[in-house]
This record gives C-alpha cells, sequence and structure tokens, in this order.
C-alpha cells in the first residue's frame, strides 16, 4: 500500500511539473469599437479581432449604446482563468471556482478574462455569443462609471443575454424569436422536476452562481432573459441603459429601480409572476 501511494504521488507530481511547464502567457486583445470599419460578414468570422468588431458594430451601431474601451484577456485553460478570476477581479477563491464552472468568460469595467480553451471548443457563432454578453457587462459598468454596481444580479444577467440575442440576430447568425422560444421550452422542461428561484432570489452575484450551479442555466439565466424582455417590452430598452446608468450617482437598487422604471421592483416581480406563468403554459 505504502508503495502504491508512493507511486501516486509522484505520478501527480509529474503531472503537475508537465502541466506547469505547458502554461503560457494570457493573451491580451483591445476590445474598441472603430467608427467607418466594415462590418465583417459572420460566416467569415475566424479571430476574435473580427468577433469584436462584428459585436460592437451592432451594440454601437443599431443598438444606439456607448462606445466601451475595455481589454479581453484570454487564458489558455480553465484553471488560469480561475486564477486570473482571483488576481485581476478579486473575487473570492470560492466564488471564483464556482464562477469558472458555469462561465468561460467573466466581465469587470475595463476587462472581460475568458477561458481560451473553453470558448476554443465553441462553434463562432456560441463564441460570439458569449463575448456578447460580457461586452454588455462591461458597458453596464461603464454607465455607472466604475465597477461598484450593486444592481440585481437577474437583471444584470438578463439584459446580457437579451443584447447577445439581438447580436447574433443582426449578424445573421440566429433570429431572436427562435432563441426566446428555445429559452421557454428549456424553462418548460425543467419545471416539472424543480422548483425556480423567484427574482428576490437571485439578487446578489453569490446567490445567482449559487442557483445556477445548483438548477441549471434554464432556472436563472432563462428566467433573468425573460423577465428582462418583459421589463423592455413595457418600459423600452433606453429606460434599462438609464437604470445602469443610475448606478453612477447612487448604489440603492431599490430606488433606482423605482427611478428608472417608474415602480417598485416587488410590484415588477408580481407582474412578471403573472405573465411568466402563462408563458410556459
Amino acid at each position: 500500500m505504502a508503495s502504491f501511494r508512493k507511486s501516486i504521488y509522484f505520478f501527480s507530481l509529474l503531472v503537475g511539473v508537465l502541466i506547469t511547464g505547458c502554461v503560457s502567457a494570457p493573451r491580451v486583445i483591445p476590445i474598441s469599437y472603430a467608427p467607418g470599419i466594415q462590418r465583417p460578414s459572420a460566416d467569415r468570422i475566424a479571430d476574435y479581432q473580427d468577433a469584436i468588431a462584428a459585436i460592437l458594430s451592432v451594440m454601437v451601431e443599431e443598438l444606439k449604446f456607448p462606445r466601451i474601451e475595455a481589454t479581453l484577456i484570454l487564458y489558455p485553460n480553465i484553471y488560469e482563468f480561475e486564477s486570473g478570476l482571483v488576481t485581476e477581479l478579486r473575487v473570492e477563491p470560492i466564488l471564483a471556482a464556482q464562477t469558472a464552472k458555469i462561465a468561460w468568460a467573466v466581465a469587470s469595467h475595463k476587462k472581460v478574462l475568458a477561458s481560451e480553451w473553453g470558448l476554443s471548443r465553441q462553434a463562432w457563432h456560441e463564441r460570439i455569443r458569449v463575448l456578447a454578453h460580457e461586452f454588455t457587462h462591461t458597458m453596464e459598468y461603464a454607465l455607472a462609471n466604475g465597477p461598484g454596481v450593486t444592481s440585481d444580479q437577474w437583471l444584470l444577467e438578463g439584459f446580457a443575454d437579451w443584447v447577445s440575442y439581438k447580436v447574433l440576430e443582426a449578424l445573421g447568425l440566429d433570429t431572436f424569436a427562435k432563441i426566446r422560444e428555445s429559452q421557454l421550452d428549456g424553462v418548460r422542461r425543467v419545471r416539472h422536476y424543480q422548483t425556480l428561484p423567484s427574482l428576490t432570489q437571485m439578487v446578489t452575484g453569490r446567490e445567482f452562481v449559487t442557483w445556477t450551479n445548483a438548477l441549471g442555466r434554464e432556472a436563472t439565466f432563462a428566467q433573468a432573459f425573460l423577465a428582462v424582455d418583459f421589463l423592455i417590452e413595457r418600459k423600452g430598452l433606453p429606460a434599462v441603459t438609464e437604470y445602469f446608468r443610475l448606478y453612477g450617482r447612487s448604489n440603492n437598487r431599490l430606488i433606482n429601480f423605482v427611478t428608472a422604471f417608474g415602480e417598485q421592483v416587488s410590484a415588477f416581480e408580481i407582474e412578471f409572476s403573472g405573465h411568466f406563468q402563462g408563458l410556459l403554459k
């Protein structure tokens, strides 16, 4: 037994040495909108520079969002990505490990961190969706003039998904209506064997990550997207961007919601609950 344990120890040590020796530095790519440059054709996108240019052109030219200036940091593997969350974004180690399990990329005010290993295993259609989602987060922070946004996480994530689906549609890679129905189908499927969290249970980032790890993306991301879609349908897209802009003056999420949307978030949740149940029939 002692000999077996010793063999396992040296094997583990060897694997660790090999992995360490293979680690390469992360790639750093600027995220910047260049007006006047022709949008790359979606079916010909084959690198991150083209993907960034295509996404930002839709966000600025079609959705009329403000320009963002940030950096994309591509880590060679999931372990370096998790470490980057801790060192670059000051995420607690336990939360960083949980986040790395459910996300290929995470954004902050001026940085988007991504696992290039995870992204490389996806078609460019999916990579564009992920990057558009994270660029939206970068814009949300930019609207608030900094990283200290304490908005409801369901709104933060739901809006990022909403924008990413609009980007896919604008690039001719999918249709918003088809994606919306697919999200609904996913929620319909899982609600038969599990309870879905309410919006008030997805306020903090930790709550959102915990629920996602426990119940899956249909229970959290899909529901958050549908809530934001309903919110935009009722209040308009400018009201959502104004909501994030308000964080530049106040971090009071309840007051900011009332100011931007004209009603209490608790009242909206009741309205959405009824709407949501109707969608799921």
